[in-house]
């Protein structure tokens, strides 16, 4: 299941590789990185180190597939399937053009009272929506035909598919009683509970209050779960939660008070870093994060060991500066990622007003000629206009 966050996909990450620190964490072996004592070491990267191509695809605007600002993208060798607002799913080929809707919201048969919580086998062809609130499990197909349903044994507030078929699932605290006992724990496919994990694997503060603070995700056939307490990635392995990823944040890793005394968090908010978002390629690692009111994107070279910080970021997406053709800065983070690109999606209504105001007048820039056609067709879009998707082709 995907846990949605600003954009759309979770992550993906991560391969065992070397860390830049010898420490290691109280929560287990796991490789450690040291983010904070490399900040000095800067270096002036552009989306061009990364990346060689870019892509647009306006996605048709149509009154029977308007797109708002709430939306998660899943790529398919189709197309494109947008969860919107996280009702239902709009279904959209290679170039943009509307195909279907897929799925159906309500408490009635066949339906879902809420799609926050999802997974799309590419494979299988299949869209898995875990309807919380109605405690049930409803499966369509990518043409739109609903499969079949069968009942959750709680109220989870999230919800990941493993590859082996079944379901781990999390719930908040404080719970009912009846759903408390199951705060993690593992699901087949029918239903059943078939696992339950003590809270020590993966470590929680003892109130609790920052329980959504975490999220899972999957990698090469496994289950993570990233822990944003102690900054600790965790691996799913022979039945147990297992420290795989340790984010060393030195004097800024927020003390046991920052959690657990809501008085001491929200005064003391900002001089912490409290989560570190990253995507793990083949050759390197992106980690991004704020620390003194500024944001860092931190490149690690697998072979080298070294972390490398990016000197000047995108102001508006606070990401890497696009010098190949002017357009949207990149931030690989929280978007769709399907090993050979990135894919993120911008409003009609914001490209437009960044033309207006000059943002893709870039001199120094790789393909001028790019540049225009983006300008292009940011001039054939109207307020109203669904969004755009940019994919981004990463280098080999």
């Amino acid at each position: 299941m995907k846990h949605l966050l600003p954009i759309s996909l979770a992550l993906l990450l991560i391969l065992p590789f070397s860390s830049c620190s010898h420490k290691q964490p109280a929560t287990g072996k796991a490789t450690v990185i040291d983010l904070i004592s490399g900040l000095n070491n800067t270096k002036d990267i552009k989306l061009s180190d990364i990346a060689d191509e870019i892509t647009y695809i306006p996605l048709e605007t149509k009154a029977d597939c308007m797109l708002s600002s709430d939306l998660s993208l899943t790529a398919t060798d189709e197309g494109y399937i947008m969860l919107e607002g996280g009702i239902i799913f709009r279904v959209f080929d290679k170039d943009g053009k509307f195909i279907r809707n897929v799925g159906s919201a309500g408490k009635g048969p066949g339906e879902y009272l809420t799609a926050r919580q999802f997974s799309i086998d590419k494979k299988a062809r299949v869209i898995e929506v875990a309807s919380i609130f109605t405690l049930k499990m409803v499966l369509y197909s990518f043409e739109g035909k609903f499969l079949r349903e069968y009942p959750m044994p709680f109220d989870a507030a999230y919800v990941v598919k493993e590859p082996s078929g079944g379901y781990h699932l999390a719930t908040y605290r404080p719970q009912p009683k009846d759903s408390a006992e199951y705060r993690f724990s593992r699901m087949d496919n029918q239903g059943k509970i078939v696992q339950i994990f003590p809270e020590k694997g993966v470590v929680l503060p003892s109130s609790g209050i920052m329980l959504k603070e975490f999220q899972y995700y999957t990698y090469n056939d496994q289950v993570y779960l990233q822990n944003a307490f102690n900054d600790t990635i965790y691996r799913f392995t022979k039945g147990a939660w297992v420290p795989d990823l340790y984010f060393d944040l030195g004097s800024f890793s927020p003390p046991k008070e920052y959690w657990d005394d809501i008085k001491f968090n929200a005064k003391n908010r900002g001089q912490f870093i409290e989560r570190v978002g990253f995507t793990d390629e083949q050759d390197y690692l992106l980690v991004f994060f704020r620390h003194k009111k500024k944001s860092e994107i931190g490149k690690y070279d697998k072979a080298s060991k070294t972390l490398t910080y990016v000197q000047t970021i995108d102001t508006i997406s606070r990401g890497f500066l696009n010098d190949l053709d002017g357009g949207p800065g990149v931030k690989p983070l929280w978007n769709e990622n399907d090993g050979k690109y990135w894919y993120l999606t911008f409003q009609a209504v914001d490209l437009i007003d960044w033309k207006a105001k000059g943002y893709f007048d870039q001199a120094d820039i790789k393909h001028p000629d790019q540049n225009k056609k983006l300008k292009a067709m940011i001039d054939r879009l109207t307020v109203d206009s669904n969004p755009v998707i940019m994919k981004v082709r990463k280098k080999k």
